[in-house]
């Protein structure tokens, strides 16, 4: 027999705290000592007792459970006073259907001081049903043994089931005293049917049929529990709530509340057991296709699926649609006012194309084939209207429709306005449109050179600008190497393509760091925003590597006397040149401070040396505040290569 997947209790385990460090390790709960099992659980009657399962015995005992690391035990007792009120939990839930259930639990002997010994016997009450159960005793403790506990409940209609109570029978009353009373784990209420749901009207799948855009017909389903085919009660499940959900393939068909498309319907079943979707709440969507319609009822398992067909196919008057206007391209957050947005319609007359007057034709803003739902992106605008992503007009005299203003927002990337004839979506036209953020780079081309095998980092740039000039901020840049006789590839990626970012102020691009082949030639990097377009390109000839020979300060050098405690700022420069005399193109000096006059140190970072990029065969010291009277020695070094230069200043 199929069940239900739902679980009808609203606290799935039996859960509680114990902070009793008693010998035991349990406690009970009295009036004047209350310790309640967590709400929407009650004790309403005598002491309840929540079990260490920590404590060795109830441990061992947990493990025997099918879910042990799920499952939570408590005791049922009475007061510590022999003969005194019985130990009850109760808790009311509320069921959303209703038909047969099954409530599930384990129950064993209490393992505690000789209550093993006998007999407990726990007793189920559910909405006036009463069930009990008896835990067998043993010789000792290992031979009480978890018991799975099940019965059934018939409560036909939804509505509340007060008054679930878990207690021990007063008519074999339990050994009352503190260390006895029968464990509990995992108390759950399954439905035992599963729900079904059976079309009844119109009377075949192959009849929900709707045309674009247009609504289905009256769904009416029957619900009952289980399938009387099947030897299930087939009791029709009145007042029982259904959602119904659309499986979203890709027709747009969707289900309209208050003017919103949404994908889930929810609706309530009569006293019969029947439940309506009414004309005019499933509708289908622009494009031909088929949908799958699916029942559940309150989280029950799968119901029904059902077929639904949205129809499209050849006008009768062999319709034709067009577009009028060509591509459009625009920038961010600005109106299209180049020419007016155009679609036109035409039908065959006297084996002529004649214009159509009267046709219904809707437009939609695309992206990838897909309708635009969501803001930042372009829209549709009248005067006194709110903005739209789909806009529907009827044909002129002379066949032609002429879309509200276009807007573009925010977002940037390729769109068509796609138009269609509203009741024959196959029938259309598009026109692309492309939101351009950067209007242009600066420069466009640009020439560098660099060393085979090593890193470029932070060394190349480009500016980009919108259509008034300004910086380009904020926007997506690609990066792509075209390999010539050279090649490099992005460290980030480890290929040739790579994304961007321009300067949140300034619009600068910087191209991100690249590691060149061990090959001379040359290569291009090709800069492009998001869309493709505009394009910059930075020609780049990788040369031989060149091994520095040589490290010297230009001459003359400045008089440092009189400077004690002042700033130097980049005046010192040191040139290098390779075993051929040739400037170094790249590479990096270290500059570093000492001697007798304290205190002397660059600006940034605050440190005795400072590493500088060289360029073009020089590289400059930066700032250093001078410090105390003395001999400031400046080296330059270039420590791989084991070369280096010092000279002595004398600072008075």
């Amino acid at each position: 027999m199929p069940e239900g997947s739902k679980n009808l209790v609203v606290n799935a385990f039996l859960t509680g705290q114990n902070s009793d460090t008693g010998p035991e390790m349990n406690y009970v709960s009295t009036p004047t000592n209350p310790r309640p099992i967590p709400a929407p659980w009650q004790r309403t009657a005598g002491g309840l007792r929540v079990e260490d399962i920590s404590y060795p015995l109830m441990s061992s005992k947990r493990t025997q459970l099918a879910q042990p690391n799920n499952t939570n035990v408590i005791g049922l007792a009475g007061d510590t006073t022999a003969g005194g009120g019985l130990g009850t939990l109760s808790q009311d839930i509320t069921l959303k259907r209703g038909g047969y259930m099954v409530a599930r639990f384990n129950s064993c002997r209490n393992l505690f001081g000789t209550c093993y010994t006998t007999e407990g016997i726990v007793s189920v009450s559910v909405n006036g049903q009463h069930t009990e159960f008896t835990d067998t005793g043993g010789a000792s403790a290992a031979a009480s043994n978890w018991e799975s506990r099940q019965f059934i409940i018939d409560t036909p209609i939804p509505g509340p089931l007060n008054n679930c109570q878990l207690s021990f029978s007063a008519i074999a009353p339990d050994r009352v005293r503190q260390d006895c009373g029968s464990i509990i784990s995992s108390m759950e209420l399954h439905y035992l049917y599963a729900a079904q749901g059976v079309l009844t009207s119109p009377a075949s799948e192959d009849d929900i049929i709707a045309k674009a855009n247009g609504n289905f017909p009256v769904l009416t389903f029957l619900i009952s529990e289980g399938d009387s085919a099947k030897g299930d009660p087939g009791t029709p499940l009145s007042y029982a709530s259904v959602d119904f959900s659309i499986s979203q393939n890709g027709s747009g068909t969707a289900f309209h509340n208050n003017g919103v498309s949404v994908y889930t319907y929810t609706a309530v079943c009569d006293d019969k057991g029947y439940v309506t979707i009414p004309a005019g709440i499933l509708v289908a969507g622009n494009k031909a296709g088929s949908e799958v319609l699916t029942l559940t009822v309150e989280e029950d398992i799968a119901l029904s699926s059902v077929g639904v067909t949205i129809r499209s196919g050849t006008p009768p008057v062999f319709e034709t649609m067009q577009s009028l206007t060509s591509e459009i391209d625009m920038v961010p957050t600005s109106q299209y006012i180049v020419e007016p947005i155009q679609f036109e319609v035409q039908y065959l007359s006297g084996g002529v194309m004649a214009d159509l007057s009267g046709a219904s034709v809707t437009v939609q803003i695309t992206q990838n084939d897909t309708p635009i739902t969501s803001q930042g992106n372009p829209y549709f605008k009248e005067d006194g209207s709110d903005p739209a992503f789909e806009i529907t007009r009827i044909t002129n005299d002379g066949g032609t429709i002429t879309t509200p203003a276009l807007y573009s927002s925010v977002l940037t990337g390729a769109y068509k306005i796609h138009g269609f004839l509203t009741d024959y979506p196959d029938i259309s036209a598009d026109i692309d449109l492309t939101v351009l953020s950067i209007n242009r780079f600066d420069p466009t081309t640009q020439n560098q050179e660099a060393t085979w095998g090593t890193t470029v980092n932070n060394s190349w740039s480009v500016i980009a600008y919108d259509k008034d000039g300004k910086p380009a901020v904020n926007q997506p840049v690609q990066f792509r190497i075209s390999q010539d006789t050279g090649d490099a590839s992005f460290v980030a990626t480890g290929t040739r393509e790579a994304t961007g970012v321009s300067d949140a102020r300034t619009g600068k691009v910087v191209v991100p760091a690249l590691l060149t082949k061990m090959t001379p030639g040359t290569f291009r990097i090709r800069i492009t925003g998001n869309t493709g377009t505009p394009l910059a390109q930075i020609n780049v000839t990788v040369l031989e590597n060149q091994i520095p020979a040589k490290i010297e300060f230009h001459n003359p050098l400045p008089d440092l006397s009189s400077m004690a405690g002042q700033k130097l700022y980049p005046t010192i420069s040191v040139g290098i040149t390779d075993i051929n005399g040739q400037d170094l193109r790249s590479g990096q000096v270290n500059f570093a401070l000492s001697g007798s006059s304290a205190n002397s140190a660059f600006i940034s970072p605050p440190a005795g040396e400072n590493v500088v990029d060289i360029d073009s065969g020089i590289a400059i010291m930066p700032t250093i505040i001078i410090g105390t009277s003395g001999t400031l020695i400046i080296t330059a070094s270039m420590d791989n290569y084991n070369l280096s230069v010092s000279h002595d200043f004398s600072i008075n």
